[in-house]
């Protein structure tokens, strides 16, 4: 097949706008990568790098880091210690938190991207790996206080990893729903809509099937696997 000098220059013109939306993208998750390191505590978290794992069916980068904190290490035994599973679930859960924040969230609408990973390795060895997808927080805005807002309860959350990622739950009701909002000790946050079914408090569209039970003054942790922790009345 002959291709013409026209169809030629649009060839290279769209080859070289790909690249450049390539090179946008990347650079765009370096500098989060990097913020992400700057605000981790003592330096416990190095970037590496971020790369394209998949087009389709989903636009999906993964994002590497570097820890040699560790608090933030696997915990060993977890496939036959209950309470080391339980621990891994939650420091993995907190992790995610830090790593799916709104700035990551909007790039991701922004460019079009599905989903972003990001992988804690120590050694060579993955540790965890938090997965955000472009639709699974709320932005702040969305939850704004306003008088008529009710706080549910506020628990705290020693997941017995670094402070900076032990956490405070807040459920509020406000007149949009119910909302959790998650803030971790270095100051990083997530704002989640719940689904309220009796006594539960169901995570809307959370790949672990997350949902909470208030108890007293306890707020019991769960996924679809079952119990996870219990956090404790502020």
């Amino acid at each position: 097949m002959k291709i013409n000098k026209f169809t030629s220059v649009i060839l290279l013109t769209l080859f070289t706008q790909s690249t450049a939306w390539a090179d946008n993208i990347n650079h765009g998750l370096d500098e989060y990568g990097n913020k992400v390191s700057t605000t981790s505590e003592k330096g416990a978290i190095k970037y590496i790098k971020a790369y394209q794992t998949t087009e389709k069916p989903l636009n999906a980068y993964r994002m590497d880091f570097d820890t040699s904190e560790k608090n933030l290490l696997s915990v060993p035994n977890a496939a036959h210690d209950k309470t080391a599973k339980l621990q891994n679930l939650a420091i993995t859960k907190a992790w995610e938190v830090k790593f799916c924040q709104p700035d990551l969230i909007n790039f991701m609408l922004k460019n079009n991207i599905d989903m972003v990973s990001g992988a804690l390795i120590s050694k060579g060895e993955m540790q965890r790996m938090a997965v955000c997808f472009k639709s699974m927080q709320i932005p702040e805005s969305v939850s704004d206080k306003s008088d008529k807002d009710v706080v549910i309860g506020s628990w705290y959350d020693d997941v017995g990893s670094p402070e900076f990622l032990d956490a405070t739950f807040t459920i509020t009701r406000t007149s949009q729903g119910y909302f959790l909002k998650r803030l971790n000790g270095d100051g990083s946050s997530g704002t989640y809509q719940l689904t309220k079914l009796d006594n539960k408090y169901k995570k809307n569209n959370d790949k672990f099937g997350s949902y909470y039970v208030i108890d007293g003054n306890e707020l019991k942790i769960y996924d679809k696997d079952g119990y996870i922790r219990t956090a404790r009345k502020k």
